[in-house]
């Protein structure tokens, strides 16, 4: 057997076990690209060495020409493919790939055109050494500068990706770049190096071998942390060892017992030895096997967790909290105490990287498709690789987390603006008052400014009259100066109102609030032809403000009065009511009425009813709106209802105790 064989043999034999462990490791994983990738390195590369070999062993020209010119491009799909696998591993990066594809091309031309005599014309056979001459066509340097070209930019990526990725992808690539660079460094020295320094060609044969170095590093990486756990091989195979120990023990034991007591043949003991052990086997050896794992778990695996109980635990949080913080930190406890790790890092834009640059592994965290952050996991404590059921639990929690997070993040926004928006009306209520504060002031000022005045102007009216001067003349301004006089009277009744918080309540008895306010009419209604008809009622008591109150009754006898009709006999009626929970007071007239468009404006500072039958009727548009601005601030309400020509209703409802 040549040594050429033996070469090409064990190389192929080692890349192709190599591929099928990778490959069966990956069982139950999806085969994503890099793997893929990986299987094509490999075959092209089992292919390349075979091909050197047939080239190299080859008896006749016709056969050595075509090995050697099938060698091209076996080893450059060989170079593609681990160009692809530059691209892909350990995560697919944004690069320009326009090349990748390109090199596939040229790679394909160049393919076709090495079995012509493009790029090797003719080879010369020595019986001892093989081929001892290649004659190289016109296009032998584009494949060798191909060549070149997909080996240094392969190199440039592992270069690039280990001094930009960090943790566990950067010791990934570590050893793939390790293992690129030792193949690199097998075929230069064996092609090209010792052919060179000793003139013999036969070193290239040893050239292959630094493929088993790239391919087994390459390997490792791959599958790097999803090795079967070798504390479940150990804990087996205790327990295992310890159960048939004691099931033979039992038989021995059973065996010297039978023909220790019954003395009975060798046959017959061991069919009554054997039967005992397999009902103690049946019906012992499952509970044993149940306390030793348990017991031997304690040992193995004293860092297992319970999965389901976790998921629950960071679910919990997540759904009970609503401060970003806090889900992080509380978090952060939960998987440094479960998984055994230190110092979990929670990265969120747009904070800065973290500044630790050895992680083992880190997990974006999404919500949707927008990426609002990453998870970093250092080395566990306990110095073990991150199970499947680690990697399941982070990657279901970390989708959790960006909905909780996101969720968390528009809280804080909506609760600062919030903060701002009721900062800004605390401002403003404290400026409203303040004007209100000055209106009110500036009010009593100038209601005090024009009191003065008007009582100097009626004293000397008093005075005119005493001289003899013409009353109706002095009656007239002395209406006028009444009628300012009320109504400043009146509106500052009501900026005291609207400025002051209410005063304090008593027992207020209705029916006999409403006798008082109507005998003090009676001298008004004695002048016309009004009667006031007041309806019994039993004893109804509400708390409130009894002058206020008075005020209220005052205002809408007051109007009822005015309003009435001349010519006609005009009578007001006021009912009491005693319902479950309000007091009711209503004072009809037969009066001119209100027009429906005008009652919704009733209540408005300042207006006044303008149309026919209120012509010279005087007011000052603020009656009414005192008595709502009083019974609002008691509790209560107040409508009114009218039909033009017919009369107007005003109902007051008053809350009872």
């Amino acid at each position: 057997m040549s040594l050429s064989l033996i070469i090409t043999a064990i190389t192929n034999i080692i890349n192709l076990s190599l591929l099928g462990f990778v490959l069966r490791k990956r069982d139950g994983i999806s085969l994503n690209t890099h793997t893929f990738v990986f299987a094509g390195s490999i075959l092209a590369l089992v292919l390349w060495a075979t091909g050197n070999y047939m080239a190299d062993t080859s008896s006749t020209l016709e056969s050595a020409l075509f090995w050697t010119r099938a060698a091209f491009p076996l080893a450059l799909f060989m170079c593609w493919f681990i160009l692809y696998f530059s691209f892909e591993f350990p995560t697919k990066r944004i690069r320009r790939r326009g090349a990748l594809w390109i090199y596939l091309v040229l790679t394909i031309l160049f393919s076709v055109a090495s079995f012509g005599s493009a790029i090797v014309e003719q080879v010369s056979l020595d019986p001892k050494i093989g081929i001892s001459e290649v004659v190289i066509g016109p296009m032998y340097l584009y494949v060798v500068a191909l060549y070149l070209v997909l080996i240094i930019h392969t190199t440039a990526n592992f270069i690039q990706d280990y001094l930009h990725l960090c943790g566990r992808e950067k010791i990934q690539i570590g050893y793939v770049l390790t293992g690129w660079g030792t193949f690199l460094f097998f075929a230069v020295f064996t092609n090209a190096i010792l052919p060179f320094i000793t003139g013999n060609a036969n070193w290239s044969k040893f050239g292959p071998l630094g493929s088993i170095i790239m391919s087994t590093l390459i390997a490792y990486a791959i599958v790097r942390h999803e090795f079967l756990n070798i504390k479940v091989i150990i804990q087996r195979g205790l327990v295992y060892s310890v159960l048939i120990s004691l099931i033979v023990g039992v038989y021995v034991i059973l065996l010297f017992a039978t023909q220790f007591i019954f003395s009975v043949t060798t046959e017959i003991d061991s069919v009554i030895s054997a039967a005992v052990t397999a009902l103690v086997g049946i019906f012992g050896v499952p509970p044993l096997k149940t306390y030793f794992q348990k017991v031997t778990s304690r040992i193995f695996f004293k860092d297992r967790y319970d999965y389901a109980t976790v998921l629950e635990e960071l679910a919990s949080v997540l759904n009970e909290n609503i401060v970003r913080d806090s889900i992080l930190k509380k978090t952060t406890a939960i998987l440094e105490q479960s998984l055994k790790v230190k110092d979990p890092i929670f990265w969120m834009e747009p904070q800065p990287l973290p500044s630790r640059e050895v992680y083992e592994i880190s997990i974006p965290i999404k919500c949707g498709k927008k990426k609002i952050g990453v998870l970093y996991l250092g080395q566990k404590l306990s110095g073990d690789a991150y199970s499947s059921e680690d990697m399941s639990l982070l990657h279901t929690f970390c989708v959790q987390a960006g909905v909780a997070i996101e969720k968390a993040s528009l809280y804080a926004t909506v609760k600062e603006y919030a903060d701002t928006l009721e900062v800004k009306v605390a401002e403003r209520t404290a400026e409203i008052q303040r004007l209100q504060k000055d209106q009110e002031a500036m009010m009593l000022e100038i209601s005090h400014g024009l009191q003065t005045p008007l009582t100097i102007m009626k004293g000397e009216l008093f005075f005119l009259r005493k001289q003899g001067y013409e009353t109706s003349k002095i009656d007239v301004l002395d209406t006028s100066i009444n009628r300012i006089s009320v109504f400043i009277k009146k509106l500052l009744g009501l900026y005291r109102l609207e400025a002051s918080s209410h005063a304090e309540t008593h027992d207020v008895e209705l029916q006999s609030l409403l006798k008082e306010v109507v005998a003090s009419f009676s001298g008004e209604v004695a002048e016309g032809k009004i009667e006031i008809v007041v309806s019994k009622a039993e004893k109804v008591i509400v708390q409130g403000v009894p002058d206020e109150l008075e005020e209220v009754i005052s205002n809408l006898l007051s109007n009822a009065i005015k309003y009435s009709e001349k010519g006609k006999k005009n009578i007001i009626k006021i009912s009491l009511l005693d319902t479950k929970e309000f007091a009711q007071i209503m004072i009809s007239d037969t009066g001119i009425g209100v027009h429906k468009e005008y009652l919704k404006n009733l209540f408005k500072k300042f207006y006044r009813v303008k149309d026919e039958k209120s012509k010279g009727i005087h007011g000052t548009g603020l009656g009414l709106v005192i008595c709502k601005k009083i019974i609002d601030m008691h509790g209560g309400k107040i409508s009114v209802k009218s039909v033009y020509g017919d009369g107007t209703t005003f109902t007051i409802m008053l809350p009872k105790n």
